[in-house]
């Protein structure tokens, strides 16, 4: 099985009102793709909650997906690149 045949929902990063459709588990907007992961911005600010999460949740429809469920690519098309780990 490819990564292709995993993919269930490709997001676009660079439209706001579609990349603010998902959230992290305790509904913030503002999450990023790591390693594997997902990982919100908002979380890590509190000091009593991890941040780190492996489920995306689309707040139209309670959707969640895994990392490898979703395709992430910016408006003109152009796959996101992951940062490679060492």
């Amino acid at each position: 099985m490819s990564a292709e045949d995993t993919v269930a929902i490709v997001i676009n990063l660079d439209d706001t009102i579609q990349r603010q459709a998902f959230r992290c588990p305790r509904g913030h907007a503002n999450w990023e793709p790591v390693n594997h992961h997902w990982w919100c911005q908002t979380c890590a600010s509190s000091w009593d909650v991890d941040a780190e999460f492996t489920l995306l949740t689309d707040h139209r429809d309670r959707q969640q997906y895994r990392r490898e469920e979703v395709q992430l690519r910016y408006g003109d098309g152009t796959p996101y690149k992951e940062a490679a780990s060492d």
